[in-house]
């Protein structure tokens, strides 16, 4: 029966215990040091990216603003030229199928476009942007 006993003591074995607790409790300890440095860092990171951010957009917009306004004032002649478009399919059948390879659908009965009044836009699918290539530099 000897042979299923163990040869350490129990000593021995609290001492060994006790070495992988402190060994383990010391990289517990340099894993939250590192999750605070590098959490700090990602947070200063992003507060310059923010920054960054925030003075790209300062910069951008007036120009955007200038396009938005030109857009607007576009965007009547646009309306206006699907309305026209919509109501020559209405005469012309053979034009129906381009009409409809477009998405655009006549509408019954259209108000005249008032400068300054913003009516609810022509049925129409417009694919959205590709995004451009260029991209400002800093």
């Amino acid at each position: 029966m000897s042979d299923l006993e163990s040869s350490k003591t129990p000593a021995a074995d609290t001492s060994e215990l006790r070495q992988l607790c402190a060994s383990l409790q010391r990289q517990v300890t340099t894993l939250l040091v590192a999750v605070f440095v590098l959490s700090g860092t990602l947070t200063v990171f992003l507060w310059r990216q923010a920054r960054y951010a925030r003075a790209d957009l300062e910069v951008l917009k007036p120009p955007a603003a200038h396009m938005i306004q030109s857009f607007k004032q576009e965007k009547l002649l646009m309306d206006d030229f699907v309305a026209k478009l919509a109501e020559f399919g209405k005469k012309h059948p053979d034009f129906a199928p381009i009409l409809t390879k477009y998405k655009i659908q006549p509408a019954a009965a259209q108000p005249a476009a008032v400068p300054g009044i913003t009516s609810a836009p022509p049925a129409i699918a417009v694919p959205p942007p590709a995004p451009s290539s260029t991209t400002p530099k800093k």
